[in-house]
């Protein structure tokens, strides 16, 4: 994944593994040996890319003033903020229209703050919320151990896209080419969020419930 400077890619696959390590029962001193050295490694592959090098200073410096670097989120933050409360309506909004790169795909989420406002967006991360409970809900009460991994891994995945994109587009995060599950444009993005969204679905058939007394 590094060789192929895709760092998102990396990230994400990061976030699935960490999830299962965790579901599994793996000790917090090894979770945190493997945190360290993931870091150290995390920070070489940026030191040797000039692009990913120039996305941290941009997200560090936290320029007030219009760049090459800071465009993509400064456009964002324009979307975000001209949505205002409620937003402008659909058809209202203006930066998917040639301002804001890769408007449809990895920039939807800012897109979307314009078009729905501020209330829109929190009804977007509540949704996610409630899929990613229900996805962790399921590893909880499966009882075979592949299941429960299965369902964990699903978890940090769709967990760790939501956040990093959203954390991007908002400048939480520095800028990522992540995509937003099941809102980006692009047929393959959503076709394994399905296909794992329909494995954890078919782990929830074997969790068991426990009546309350």
């Amino acid at each position: 994944i590094g060789l192929q400077k895709d760092m998102g890619t990396g990230i994400t696959i990061i976030g699935a593994v960490v999830a299962m390590l965790v579901v599994s029962g793996l000790s917090l001193r090894l979770l945190a040996l493997g945190g360290a050295g993931l870091a150290f490694l995390g920070s070489l592959l940026i030191a040797l890319s000039p692009h990913r090098v120039d996305r941290v200073a941009t997200f560090l410096s936290n320029s007030e003033t219009t760049d090459a670097s800071s465009y993509h989120i400064d456009m964002a933050m324009v979307a975000i903020g001209s949505g205002g409360l409620f937003g402008r309506g659909l058809g209202g909004g203006v930066q998917a229209f040639g301002y804001l790169p890769e408007a449809l795909n990895d920039s939807i989420f800012a897109v979307l703050g314009e078009i729905f406002g501020f209330v829109g967006l929190l009804i977007i991360i509540g949704l996610f919320a409630a899929l990613l409970a229900r996805i962790i809900r399921t590893s909880e009460r499966v009882s075979d151990p592949t299941m429960k991994l299965l369902a964990a891994g699903a978890f940090g995945w769709i967990a760790t896209h939501v956040v990093v994109n959203i954390g991007a587009m908002t400048g939480v995060l520095p800028l990522t080419g992540v995509t937003l599950p099941f809102l980006s444009f692009g047929g393959t993005s959503l076709l394994f969020m399905m296909a794992i969204l329909g494995i954890v679905y078919h782990v929830s058939r074997y969790t068991t419930y426990i009546e309350p007394k």
